[in-house]
């Protein structure tokens, strides 16, 4: 199923979620997947541990079983995948 979305928003708790998160996770970055309905609204996320194993603080590393982890959840809540996210706490993204 293909869904085509040019904005999205997300609810304060999943919002509030995330930057919980990311403020546990530092110095490190912090990461998951966002879900959601077809109007964009983000109603689900799943955090996922950073997989990133050579002590660097500026990366965020997931792997391919973590993603179909990802779309079982989403389709097991019936919700949309919208792809991921993850932090920069120690620069801007590039």
């Amino acid at each position: 199923m293909s869904l085509k979305i040019s904005e999205f928003s997300i609810t304060q708790k999943h919002y509030d979620t995330i930057v919980k998160q990311g403020h546990d996770n530092l110095p490190y970055e912090a990461g998951g997947f966002l879900g959601g309905r077809s109007d964009g609204l983000v109603t689900a996320i799943l955090p996922i541990y950073n997989k990133h194993d050579d002590g660097q603080k500026d990366n965020f590393v997931f792997t391919s079983y973590d993603l179909e982890s990802a779309h079982k959840f989403f389709k097991k809540h019936k919700v949309f995948y919208f792809g991921m996210y993850h932090t920069h706490p120690t620069g801007v993204a590039y």
